[in-house]
């Protein structure tokens, strides 16, 4: 076996084409490869020797002094993205504890003409059902939907 250098081809997992392919070695750290060109798509990108989440080999990053941190693999949620998760799941459960059981009379129907207060159930045409969070300043609410929180405008002349 030829020893690697730039320019040589490899096999590497290619992180847009999501598989296994030929790749050219473009950046090399001693005799390991660290960034490679995907023969198929162009793309270029950090050498991956195999698939994320593969056992036989865990991806890490080398820290500039000199620690490892393991690399998260595809599937795994970030941290951000549990809180996020976390968040929209709490969110979530508030607009049904609100919402759930009340007779389609208990809601008004949203109009920017409308002044709204804090905790009054609204029914958007596009939004649907949804509850009035904080009355902001500038004549804005914020009404908490079943998908999320918007800011729209009350209390506007025509």
């Amino acid at each position: 076996m030829k020893p690697l250098v730039a320019g040589s081809e490899i096999d590497a997992w290619c992180t847009r084409c999501r598989l296994l392919l030929g790749h050219r070695i473009v950046a090399m750290i001693g005799k390991k490869p660290v960034r490679v060109e995907c023969s198929t798509c162009g793309s270029v990108h950090n050498y991956k020797a195999t698939a994320p989440g593969n056992a036989s080999v865990a991806p890490v990053i080398r820290n500039r002094d000199g620690t490892i941190t393991p690399v998260r693999t595809a599937n795994a949620p970030s941290p951000r993205a549990q809180s996020k998760t976390s968040r929209v799941g709490a969110r979530t459960s508030e607009w049904e504890t609100r919402i759930a059981g009340q007779p389609a009379t208990a809601f008004t129907r949203y109009s920017m003409a409308k002044t709204y207060d804090m905790g009054e159930l609204v029914h958007h045409p596009k939004f649907g059902d949804g509850f009035v969070a904080v009355v902001l300043d500038g004549g804005k609410i914020s009404i908490v939907f079943k998908d999320g929180a918007k800011t729209l405008a009350h209390g506007q002349p025509n």
